[in-house]
């Protein structure tokens, strides 16, 4: 709107992209393989969870989502910012297709859901990148996917240092750019694990 084009990151750091139009930087999906075994082993946990791939996510367990009360996703066909997105909600249509390019899972609880401990348990056995963007959820990603890789490649391909990048972030999932970055800066209502890697608190 005020007419910036910018270099961009979404999935956690899974995917950048040049501008809204300017093409695909980088990308890094899960091993398909892998992608599957977590697809599964969520599914008989009875999680809700969703898959996000390149232009379309999934939303799995839609009783259990209703359960929750959290995060009301519509399936079908949408539009943001002139780009057509898929939400798909059809049971068949995620087993078959939801492991295939995927950017990220993430499963959602109650607020620090015992589970969640679970299914990093059951995950330990896989090289991946887990973390949560707030206290309801799990987010499992590529092992080379976080906020910390994406914020330094975006740095160096635009020729900036470290020192130079100011980062804002609440929870466990943006520890890794704070890591990177001169000036990680925490909200006030963060997480403990943010607020002590920040060198500024911001208010709430």
């Amino acid at each position: 709107e005020i007419g910036v084009d910018f270099l961009f990151s979404s999935a956690n750091g899974a995917r950048i992209d040049a501008s809204r139009d300017g093409g695909i930087l980088r990308e890094t999906p899960l091993e398909t393989e892998t992608a599957r075994q977590i697809f599964r082993m969520l599914r008989n946990r009875g999680m809700y969870f969703m898959a996000y791939t390149r232009g379309r996510s999934y939303m799995y367990n839609i009783d259990e989502q209703k359960r929750l009360k959290k995060h009301h996703h519509a399936p079908g066909r949408h539009v943001y910012s002139g780009r057509e997105y898929e939400i798909v909600a059809d049971p068949e249509r995620i087993a078959a297709e939801c492991w295939k390019g995927t950017y990220k899972f993430i499963c959602f609880g109650e607020d620090y859901d015992p589970r969640f401990e679970e299914i990093r348990r059951d995950l330990a056995r896989f090289d991946l990148s887990l973390s949560s963007s707030w206290r309801d959820n799990l987010e499992i990603m590529h092992p080379q996917a976080d906020k910390g890789a994406a914020v330094r490649f975006a740095a160096e391909h635009l020729g900036i240092a470290p020192e130079q990048v100011m980062v804002f972030g609440d929870n466990s999932n943006d520890l890794p750019m704070f890591r990177y970055a001169g000036w990680p800066v925490a909200m006030g209502n963060g997480e403990k694990c943010a607020l002590d890697l920040a060198r500024i608190v911001a208010p709430d």
